[in-house]
């Protein structure tokens, strides 16, 4: 990939595989059902403050429902930035009770969501411009999953197990 400078590529891979290899221990103990595979709030309509249909079916699969938690938040944090102090708390708490595997996994999930779309510039018709935009977006949201993002998820997660 000449386009794609190495250390980047390296640094990538060296993020990729840890997010990968925590992804892959812990994936058997989530709980897997029907997913959407690209749940967000574009993909619904709504009436007043509720969701009346879901669209855009293309992605449907077995899976872990993790997967469809960390893809919404995904789209909050890098689509809705501006928002997604109030989003993430609210779609939490909207979508309800997470197992603790799940809660532990959380930030992993929405890394690994990173991750895909970072390495999916490499496919673009012009990898190198593409993954100029998605290293810097992609790379900064997966180290602040590790640090502060991970902790306000353990922590909104954390306030919703005591009820306050």
């Amino acid at each position: 990939m000449p386009d794609i400078p190495k250390l980047q590529l390296s640094e990538a891979k060296l993020l990729g595989d840890s997010i990968l290899e925590q992804w892959d221990r812990a994936q058997a103990d989530l709980p897997a059902t029907v997913i959407h595979g690209d749940w967000h709030f574009w993909n619904q309509c709504y009436s007043g403050d509720e969701v009346s249909c879901v669209m855009d079916f293309d992605f449907v699969q077995a899976g872990p429902r993790l997967f469809d938690v960390a893809y919404s938040l995904w789209v909050i944090y890098l689509l809705l930035p501006h928002h997604a102090a109030e989003f993430d708390r609210c779609f939490l708490m909207g979508y309800g009770q997470l197992t603790p595997e799940e809660q532990a996994m959380l930030p992993v999930a929405v890394s690994r969501i990173g991750l895909f779309f970072l390495f999916h510039s490499a496919y673009s018709s012009h990898p190198g411009e593409k993954w100029k935009r998605q290293y810097e977006r992609q790379v900064r949201l997966l180290y602040w999953m590790r640090s502060e993002g991970g902790q306000r998820l353990r922590q909104i997660l954390r306030e919703m197990d005591s009820g306050s």
